[in-house]
């Protein structure tokens, strides 16, 4: 091995090239993770740091033993560091994507072990091939086209997946309803694809990202339903700001929806109907299932609360009936903007 002066530039790199991952995981995790999975990410980040250590020890004429052994040592240090220091700052948001599961570190260390060792492995049999084909540039040279091709390879697909983005369009923003009762945003785009990113913020400042697919991953349009509870607990009053971006995280388009009422229920009707006896309601006209039945057929006195949404958003709402001072078990209800629900209460089993 050579001296410390050599041997600085090999930690310096190594450490560089696996704490920018780090740092760039923990302030962009929500975008990052609509694209990559832990261990893609893990994967991607240390074949670039490959390409760049690769041209570096040929460029350079880094030690090869020097640059063997601290790819084998020095990233299982800077991982258990990382954690560490991540562990004590209190585990942000992206500390939970990198290193969330276990053999995450394990993982991410390991790859950069290979990465370095595969670097060093490349610019050796890089350095050999001028003794075979003399016609070959230098190494050197050889190794900084690489990297320029590759860069220029980015930068390409970069362009060319904003421009297929740039024609997308925001066509409408409505309120909706997911499964039986999760009240949500319809956003619907014109020319969907999957690098399409939407991003939305409730008034309150609450901002909820997720990606643009279409069905089968052509450019066609696409709904996609944005959960109101992505945005804080319950539907609020004021403007819902709606931007589409490419991948690059430019605005190709953008809409607003603006909820002038937060949902807000009224008692429309209380309904009551013996054993044997059907309640009378328009069931039409209701945008919930009754339970327990409000037909004839049921052997208990039933007491049906029925309600209106007046708001300007779908949202699930608790009834209960209370007899005698004493509070019957609520049930949630959903409803739609506009739309009425029925709370039907046996008293049998209550």
């Amino acid at each position: 091995m050579s001296d410390d002066r050599t041997a600085s530039p090999i930690l310096a790199g190594i450490a560089t090239g696996m704490l920018v991952p780090v740092v760039a995981a923990i302030a962009f995790q929500e975008v990052i993770s609509l694209y990559l999975t832990t261990r893609t990410f893990t994967y991607v980040v240390a074949a670039a740091f490959a390409l760049v250590a690769w041209t570096c020890v040929i460029a350079f004429d880094i030690d090869h033993v020097d640059a063997v052994v601290w790819s084998v040592v020095l990233p299982w240090i800077v991982v258990f560091g990382a954690v560490m220091l991540l562990l004590v700052l209190g585990q942000p948001d992206g500390f939970t994507y990198l290193f969330g599961d276990a053999g995450d570190a394990g993982r991410y260390a390991g790859a950069y072990m290979i990465a370095g060792l595969a670097a060093v492995a490349g610019a050796r049999g890089l350095e050999r091939l001028p003794e075979r084909a003399a016609w070959l540039p230098a190494p050197r040279s050889i190794a900084l086209g690489v990297v320029v091709v590759a860069a220029l390879c980015v930068l390409v697909l970069g362009g060319s997946l904003h421009a297929s983005a740039s024609s997308a369009a925001v066509a409408d923003v409505q309120p909706g309803v997911s499964g039986y009762y999760e009240a949500t945003l319809n956003v619907t785009v014109e020319g969907a694809s999957e690098e399409l990113r939407l991003r939305v913020t409730s008034p309150d400042g609450e901002t909820y990202r997720t990606r643009v697919t279409g069905s089968d991953g052509r450019r066609e349009t696409a709904t996609v339903p944005v959960k109101f509870r992505h945005l804080g607990r319950h539907p609020t009053a004021g403007r819902y700001q709606v931007e589409l971006t490419s991948v690059l995280g430019v605005t190709v388009d953008s809409a607003t929806y603006t909820v002038e009422k937060p949902p807000s229920p009224a008692i429309v009707a209380v309904e009551t109907a013996g054993p044997g006896e059907e309640l009378d309601l328009a069931t039409s006209s209701l945008s919930s299932e009754l339970r327990p039945s409000a037909g004839p057929t049921h052997p208990a006195t039933r007491v049906a609360i029925v309600f209106e949404n007046r708001g300007d958003a779908g949202e699930v709402f608790r009834s209960r009936l209370v007899i005698d001072g004493e509070p019957t078990r609520g049930r949630d209800v959903f409803a739609g903007p506009g739309e009425r629900a029925a709370n039907v209460v046996a008293l049998s089993d209550e």
